[in-house]
């Protein structure tokens, strides 16, 4: 039985480092403009290109997409496996502790893309999903453990609700009304992959530098200590997410609940299953949404969220049925 949940476990990594690769390909050819893969190879090998050619189309585009939808999904996946250690609990993702909703509230008070340099922007995301992480955490902390996993992710995605909808009155605001600003919400409600495509390279290389920090210190021995000392680790990978793509709706919760079930809660090896899964949960996503339609921006967001919430309740069905069945002998005993 060991032996087949090991292989198991071990062509699950195979799998995720494979859809990863073939995915990632995929959205060099897919899109509006479709590239012929003998064109993208060409365009590869020569980077830059004219207005309008398969060389700006690739590198301009759709390189800075690919490395905005990556980063992201790592980053989110990353922070929710980090977050379900310590809380010893798949039913945990960054949206549902309110850190996605402050990350985006301290992305668009720092400014626009044209206005704000990645590292202002990454700076105020983490700072505000630091904030919101704690206040949430210390919340739920002092509620305590009755409120179990649904109870829990009711308040985490209601205060995330909040400061999300905070976040797209101060854009209108700053827009000077919801014409001017329209364009650009869906990235602060929902995330999307292409507002901040400038940035996405830079952004992308603090992302990578961010999830190779976590697991030189879960390797260390931390972020252990329970869901405190996993808020600064969640806060700093969930605003880089952020800063890249917006809070694209529980986009890290199936990568972390995979990466939970490869390493077997053990913090380095969830965090590095997390990774890939994550990566391939949003780049899966745009891909399938950009060869249905052009509708895909607002959608890849709102995808992500449909699969996190199914995931969500499975998760959560999972853990309800066992904790019925280890009170069950006590009960029996008395």
């Amino acid at each position: 039985m060991l032996g087949g949940r090991s292989a198991a476990r071990a062509a699950a990594v195979g799998a995720s480092a494979a859809l990863l690769a073939a995915t990632a390909v995929a959205a060099l050819l897919v899109g509006e403009y479709p590239v012929p893969w003998r064109e993208l190879v060409r365009a590869l090998a020569a980077p830059g290109g004219e207005p309008g050619s398969v060389g700006f189309i690739v590198w301009e585009l759709r390189v800075p997409r690919l490395a905005a939808g990556a980063a992201a999904g790592a980053v989110f996946a990353a922070a929710g496996a980090v977050l379900q250690v310590a809380w010893g609990s798949r039913a945990v993702d960054v949206r549902l502790l309110g850190m996605g909703g402050g990350a985006v509230l301290g992305a668009v008070l720092a400014g626009p893309v044209g206005q704000a340099g990645p590292g202002e922007r990454a700076a105020a995301a983490v700072a505000g999903a630091l904030a919101a992480g704690a206040v949430v955490t210390a919340v739920l902390r002092r509620l305590g453990s009755g409120w179990g996993p649904a109870g829990r992710a009711v308040v985490g995605a209601s205060v995330d609700g909040v400061l999300t909808a905070a976040a797209v009155g101060a854009a209108v605001r700053a827009a000077g009304g919801w014409e001017a600003a329209w364009p650009g919400l869906a990235w602060v409600a929902v995330g999307t992959l292409s507002g901040a495509l400038g940035q996405a390279l830079v952004l992308g290389v603090l992302c990578v530098a961010a999830v190779a920090a976590v697991l030189v210190l879960s390797g260390a021995g931390g972020p252990g200590g329970g869901p405190w000392a996993a808020v600064v680790p969640a806060a700093v990978l969930c605003g880089l997410g952020t800063a890249v793509a917006g809070p694209l709706l529980l986009a890290g919760l199936p990568g972390a609940v995979v990466g939970g079930w490869i390493g077997r809660g053990r913090p380095v090896r969830s965090v590095a299953a997390a990774v890939p899964a994550g990566a391939c949960t949003v780049l899966v996503a745009d891909v399938v949404l950009r060869s249905a339609g052009e509708w895909a921006e607002p959608a890849v967001g709102l995808a992500t969220g449909a699969v996190g919430v199914s995931v969500l309740v499975a998760v959560a069905a999972v853990e309800r049925a066992a904790r019925a069945r280890r009170s069950e002998p006590r009960e029996a005993v008395r």
